[in-house]
C-alpha cells in the first residue's frame, strides 16, 4: 500500500482510494525496490526495525485495515 497526502480534491478510480488516517504516529519507510525486493523491505521493517525501534505494533491503527475496509465496501 501506498499513502501519498493530496493537496487538491481529486476522484478515486480503478485501485485508487481515499481514506482518512486517525491522528497518532507512524511508522513510514521509503525504499527504491524492485519487485523481488518487497518481501525482504517488509520482512526488515516490521521483524528488524520495529523490533529495535522501542516502538510496538498496535492492530487497527495502520494502513492494512484501511486497504481491507475500503475493499469491503467495494
Amino acid at each position: 500500500m501506498i499513502a501519498i497526502p493530496l493537496l487538491n480534491n481529486i476522484k478515486p478510480s480503478g485501485s485508487v482510494g481515499i481514506t482518512k488516517i486517525a491522528g497518532g504516529k507512524y511508522a513510514i519507510s521509503r525504499f527504491l525496490l524492485k519487485s523481488d525486493e518487497f518481501t525482504e523491505a517488509w520482512h526488515w521493517m516490521s521483524s528488524v526495525w520495529l523490533v529495535n525501534s522501542g516502538y510496538e505494533w498496535i492492530t487497527g491503527r495502520h494502513l492494512r485495515d484501511a486497504m481491507e475496509k475500503r475493499q469491503l465496501m467495494a
